[in-house]
């Protein structure tokens, strides 16, 4: 006899004990292309919604591999930037023609020779920097690319970059503190 799920081989067994041999063999192909028809789709829908869910959990675990990935790539490359504003940057950039603007906070070491430092940030990007906490906080808004944040980050006096997109409008004023090492 045909194996079929609980609900409907008890109901074959009620109409057997009725019904005569011919009207059971019709009850019987009826259930059986009920079985076929409705219950076998809703189980091959559950194993495909279960297989989509594993699928899915994958591509998250694929995600947070890429994205741990990147964050240690960040480390090796730009080690003295913020990760979130690279994260920040490499998101914006390429996304429009015009140039990006950000607020950039550089720390020093102390010691740096402060008008130097500032000659040095106004040739490269024409702004004069804002000087806080005796010569090693230094605060621009700029035009920002990947290569000048690689360029700040391999200066010996660069202890950390920080920074923020002002869209053109940035702050004046130090927002950021040096972070705890």
């Amino acid at each position: 006899m045909i194996q079929l799920d609980g609900f409907i081989h008890e109901s074959l067994i009620l109409i057997s004990n009725t019904e005569s041999a011919g009207a059971l063999q019709d009850t019987v192909f009826l259930a059986f292309i009920f079985h076929n028809l409705i219950c076998s789709p809703m189980q091959a829908s559950k194993s495909i919604s279960q297989k989509r869910k594993t699928s899915q959990k994958l591509q998250l675990n694929q995600v947070r591999g890429h994205f741990q990935k990147l964050q240690e790539l960040y480390g090796l490359t730009l080690p003295k930037v913020d990760k979130a504003l690279l994260n920040d940057f490499l998101s914006r950039d390429g996304t429009t023609d015009r140039p990006l603007s950000y607020t950039l906070e550089v720390f020093t070491t102390s010691g740096v020779d402060t008008q130097a430092a500032r000659d040095y940030i106004m040739s490269k990007t024409g702004m004069a920097p804002a000087i806080y906490d005796n010569g090693t906080h230094y605060v621009t808004n700029q035009i920002l690319t990947l290569e000048m944040l690689k360029e700040i980050n391999d200066s010996e006096d660069v202890v950390e970059i920080r920074g923020s997109y002002c869209g053109g409008i940035g702050i004046r004023a130090a927002y950021y503190e040096r972070a705890p090492h």
